[in-house]
């Protein structure tokens, strides 16, 4: 679905998050941010979140978060020449910043940067991050299969 949306060459950073509704208040924010973008390739967008992942319990599978209704978020994307990756970078976490405190707490745990610490990730997760914890320390207890976004066994 966004392959389109990120050719091959170009640089980009983004931030995101998981939203309960759109509030008038949030859309306000997220219209200052995105209004504020610095590159023109850049994006805004508001995913609608719907069917399975909100109908299960919030118990069922690892998806956390079964309360959001939305994933929005800000892209920074610019071509190599382009010298102004902090000006780029500044206006994602800006723009991400205004719309945070809308959030459910969480986020989509594909969409983390290498930036993105443990608690991020348990974010992602949810509720059911401590009983992956516990799933992780019964089939894999010496924290093998640890290079993605890591879900560390209880010790």
């Amino acid at each position: 679905m966004l392959d389109d949306m990120e050719p091959k060459g170009l640089h980009q950073y983004w931030k995101t998050e998981f939203l309960p509704d759109q509030s008038t208040a949030y859309l306000e924010a997220f219209r200052d941010g995105a209004l504020s973008v610095t590159s023109p390739l850049s994006y805004s967008v508001i995913f609608h979140i719907g069917g399975a992942a909100n109908e299960r319990d919030r118990d069922d599978g690892a998806v956390g978060n079964r309360d959001a209704r939305f994933i929005s978020g800000f892209s920074g994307v610019w071509p190599p020449a382009d010298n102004r990756a902090a000006e780029h970078v500044a206006w994602v976490r800006n723009a991400w910043a205004r719309i945070r405190p809308f959030s459910t707490g969480g986020n989509y745990v594909n969409l983390q940067l290498l930036e993105d610490d443990a608690g991020r990730t348990a974010a992602a997760y949810g509720k059911n991050f401590e009983r992956l914890r516990r799933v992780k320390a019964e089939y894999d207890p010496d924290n093998l299969f640890r290079v993605n976004r890591n879900i560390p066994p209880v010790a």
